[in-house]
């Protein structure tokens, strides 16, 4: 026993002595920060913020430079490509945070008998180069401390050994592929102004930018779907590479020699011009020279091929997001008829051979008709009449058409709508905008597959939309009673001075006091119906139409208007003493009683619930010793 624990103990002796030969080599620890404020003392870069305009890595087999400029960050070197645009401000982020954790000096380190070795320094594992606002920087990465979590780096012109966050080594990528934009395309999308698309075996399409929205320019002239054109544009900016495959042979500037056709080195994977399946050309507003990526054969995990022809490199694409670009003028072009924002819209016009009607919107009144006649228009009419406009769509295309109109039913169409879209004017200020151009619909005769022959803005094209569109609108969608304000009374009860009820051949009138009451003025001995007065009041501030109708002899007699019910006149204070008779006629189907306004120009529908409550006895027995 007394031999093994002999043994014991001078095996620990020596592991013990191993260790203080050890330490005596390393560095000591840092010491943990000190207490306070991270003031910039603190940092390793006091020159925070960092607005970094250069970067360089060397680290084992990467050796790399990035710059900024016009457009964004670029690889300079192995290779002039892109550079990851996130890259530069999560550097400048790390390295701004980056605390001094101890300093150790040139006499430091000479007193405790260390070399830059003993910190990693003397080969360094990365060199990290920066440069911003005329000044740089060269950081020197060497090992992690033993304890703390944090590394040794040196500034190249400094012979401090610094130790500081362990963080610092993130900015080690895997690989130079690493620092690489991923996106294929870059750029703003809302900068785009024309787009080519050429497919194998498909017609050429090219879309551009005008004042009136997106226009398929080839293989037809015609007005494009913008959300279509939205979904091309999101679909290349937001194509992302998923593995780099090759960068040129050659340099990106030079024809590749006399013996090497420049695009030899692209064949193999179907990306040589002439041999693409997919090529996208895209040019910015006021940029002659647009930007095309190109598209070629299936790699054998099934993504696809792809370059930008301003990059020296091949790479990997996903499937899915190269079939997003197989569009056809077909799917591009605009099937609204009718393209209109309603709440953009200030003014619209509806004809029907001579007749029609022109409404109005202004900031203040709102939506008013101003042609044949003057009266409030009905916003939840106009509403839906322009939503209805908006949202037809065609189901056929009948291009060139325009030389052959009348076989569409189009040489004298049936209707004719015209929309003009902007800001409101304000008839009350005599405000008036500058006239803008309209957009117009002609609406002409009916397919045998039971659809409508439309044309939009005079176009060489007529478009087929379903019958039912234009059966929502009405039998005759130019009526202006279909969009007249459905608001018959909306007289303030404070300027009624006079109620006179006459029904069954009987008639009640009440009149107002100075104090506000009421009395009764005919028949004697009647007592004021307090409640029915507060309902004929409640009536006569909004009395709502279920439908309109044109005023005529025969609607008259046909409604039973010429024998009424009752009738209910109104005394309005003023001069002249101004009186309005609302007169009560017969049933119509089963949503309403036929009435009109005395003076008003046409016949209305009201609902019975409210017929019945505005037409109460306004007078009452009066209880047994009131006073009448």
């Amino acid at each position: 026993m007394r031999a093994r624990t002999f043994v014991a103990l001078a095996a620990a002796v020596a592991v013990t002595a191993g260790m203080v030969w050890l330490t005596g080599r390393q560095p000591p620890p840092p010491p943990p920060a000190a207490p306070g404020p991270a003031g910039a003392e603190a940092r390793i870069f006091a020159q925070a913020p960092l607005d970094l305009e250069g970067i360089g890595i060397e680290a084992g087999d990467i050796s790399a430079e990035m710059a900024r400029g016009p457009d964004g960050w670029m690889l300079t070197r192995p290779l002039r490509a892109p550079a990851s645009p996130t890259l530069a401000s999560r550097w400048a982020s790390l390295l701004e945070d980056l605390r001094r954790r101890d300093t150790i000096t040139a006499a430091q380190r000479s007193e405790r008998k260390l070399e830059l070795a003993d910190y990693g320094l003397d080969r360094p594992r990365a060199t990290i180069s920066l440069a911003w606002g005329g000044a740089s920087r060269v950081v020197l990465l060497g090992h992690e401390a033993p304890l703390g979590g944090t590394v040794y780096v040196r500034f190249s012109d400094s012979d401090d050994v610094i130790a500081t966050d362990g963080a610092i080594t993130n900015l080690i990528p895997p690989s130079v592929q690493a620092l690489r934009d991923r996106a294929l395309l870059r750029g703003e999308m809302d900068r785009v102004s024309k787009i080519e698309v050429r497919r194998k075996g498909a017609a050429f399409v090219q879309l551009a930018l005008s004042d009136t929205g997106w226009r398929l320019q080839q293989p037809i002239a015609s007005q494009a779907d913008p959300s279509e054109v939205n979904a091309l544009l999101k679909a290349l900016f937001g194509m992302r590479t998923m593995s780099f495959v090759k960068d040129s042979p050659f340099d990106a500037t030079a024809a590749g020699g006399d013996d090497v056709p420049p695009e030899a080195w692209l064949e193999p994977y179907g990306l040589a011009a002439d041999d693409a399946d997919v090529r996208v050309t895209v040019w910015d507003a006021g940029v002659e020279t647009g930007r095309e990526l190109v598209f070629g054969k299936e790699a054998p995990d099934h993504s696809v091929y792809a370059r930008n022809r301003d990059i020296a490199s091949v790479v990997n694409v996903s499937s899915s997001s190269v079939a997003r670009l197989f569009v056809s003028a077909d799917l591009l072009r605009e099937r609204r008829v009718f393209p209109i924002n309603p709440s953009d819209v200030e003014s619209i016009a509806i004809r029907r051979r001579a007749a029609g009607l022109v409404m109005q919107r202004g900031r203040s009144l709102g939506w008013r008709i101003t042609e044949p006649a003057q009266w409030d228009a009905e916003p939840a009419a106009v509403k839906n009449l322009l939503n209805s406009l908006a949202a037809w769509r065609s189901v056929a295309f009948h291009d060139g058409a325009a030389t052959n109109l009348a076989a569409f039913g189009l040489d004298t169409p049936g209707y004719t709508f015209e929309a003009v879209a902007g800001q409101p004017s304000d008839p009350e200020r005599g405000d008036k905008q500058p006239e803008r151009p309209a957009r117009r619909l002609d609406v002409g005769g009916v397919s045998a597959a039971r659809t409508v022959y439309v044309r939009a803005d005079g176009g060489d094209s007529v478009s087929e939309v379903p019958l039912h569109s234009i059966s929502a609108l009405g039998e005759n969608p130019a009526d202006p009673l279909l969009y007249r304000s459905r608001t018959i009374l909306a007289v303030q009860p404070d300027h009624i001075l006079a109620i006179t009820l006459e029904k069954f051949g009987r008639k009640q009138s009440v009149n107002r006091q100075p104090d506000g009451s009421w009395r009764v003025a005919e028949p004697a001995g009647r007592a004021v119906n307090t409640q029915a007065i507060a309902n004929v009041l409640l009536g006569a501030a909004n009395l709502r139409a279920i439908r309109i109708h044109p005023r005529s002899m025969e609607r008259i007699a046909s409604s039973g208007l010429d024998r009424p019910q009752a009738l209910l006149t109104f005394t309005l204070d003023g001069e002249g003493g101004i009186q309005k008779t609302l007169v009560i006629g017969g049933p119509s189907r089963a949503d309403g009683v036929f009435a009109m306004v005395r003076g008003m120009d046409c016949v209305f529908v009201a609902a019975s619930s409210d017929a019945e409550l505005i037409t109460r006895d306004i007078t009452a027995e009066p209880f047994p010793g009131a006073r009448p």
